[in-house]
């Protein structure tokens, strides 16, 4: 069963080059972590300060390594208007 990610991110404007640039940094590294199928993020079309990763997983126990590594949300937490919201699905 494949396990995904969407994860909503609202960057403060004089930081959104830099969630960008974030977003764009950890896809390439989160995408080579074991039991991941993919990693995905863009931006909102019509705000540039909205953006969204969609990852997906081979399993709930890849899922909960990836929500527990603390870094990312310390280092992008700072830099958001609002908290990161997560929503998480199971394929069937």
């Amino acid at each position: 069963m494949v396990h995904t990610i969407i994860a909503h991110f609202h960057a403060r404007p004089e930081s959104a080059q830099e969630i960008k640039d974030i977003l764009k940094e950890g896809a390439a590294l989160y995408v080579k972590d074991k039991g991941t199928i993919n990693w995905y993020v863009m931006h909102d079309h019509e705000d540039s300060t909205k953006f969204y990763a969609v990852e997906r997983y081979e399993s709930r126990a890849a899922v909960d390594v990836h929500i527990n590594n603390p870094h990312f949300c310390d280092f992008v937490g700072p830099r958001l208007v609002t908290p990161m919201t997560i929503t998480q699905t199971e394929g069937f």
